[in-house]
């Protein structure tokens, strides 16, 4: 596929890092060539550079960091921050709102399923066990809890994800919050979940949200 200018530089490169996330080659070229090709708006440009650039980001802090996903969990929330604010919104929404939207409206059920059997909460305080499952708000509030942490304190061990060389589930205990409208507490939770996955179920959820924004605010001009 040829397009005009700098897109064709852009195509290049999206397409070699969207391939990864769109394994059918004509989906993956029309998702990337309708973004930048659209002249009458130019958000699904720079949404679609936005998510490229900071997932890239993302990925290059386990050099900088070795095993310290803190940062790459920073960049990829902060990926959700700047596509929600990218959008034309009449009211402006909290970040801590625009994680708990995008991981409860564009994740896919199927991934949704997969964090709740992959994070668990073991127990809150020195209370008895946890029995409860844990929700996806509650997952996108743990996330905002490390999100903060990088950003306002400089701290970025706080969280571990899972590693598949070892054979047991890791122990993350951290202040955070049940309900987003109440105080922290300190949680334990019992994580099985790698970055990888994590990466891969985010980026889904960002081909969604490019995508529904494309249908809701372009489609109907072309």
């Amino acid at each position: 596929m040829v397009l005009t200018g700098s897109n064709q530089q852009l195509y290049e490169t999206h397409i070699k890092f969207y391939s990864e996330f769109i394994s059918n080659l004509a989906e993956l070229e029309h998702f990337i060539a309708e973004k930048l090709e659209y002249q009458e708006d130019m958000t699904p440009r720079r949404m679609i550079n936005t998510v490229q650039r900071l997932l890239t980001l993302s990925d290059e802090m386990e050099n900088i960091k070795p095993g310290k996903r803190d940062l790459s969990i920073f960049f990829i929330l902060t990926c959700v921050e700047s596509l929600f604010t990218l959008q034309k919104q009449e009211v402006r929404i909290q970040k801590q709102e625009m994680i708990i939207r995008f991981f409860n409206e564009y994740i896919d059920y199927t991934d949704k399923q997969f964090l709740i059997d992959k994070v668990k909460i073991s127990k809150i305080g020195e209370e008895q066990p946890y029995f409860n499952s844990i929700t996806i708000e509650q997952i996108a509030l743990l996330m905002c809890v490390i999100r903060n942490k990088v950003a306002h304190e400089g701290i970025y061990w706080s969280f571990s994800f899972y590693d598949e060389s070892q054979d047991f589930s890791i122990l993350n205990i951290i202040n955070s919050k049940l309900r987003k409208d109440q105080g922290y507490q300190l949680i334990t939770y019992e994580v099985d979940l790698t970055y990888n996955d994590f990466r891969k179920i985010c980026m889904k959820g960002f081909i969604n949200f490019l995508n529904d924004y494309f249908r809701r605010n372009c489609s109907k001009n072309m």
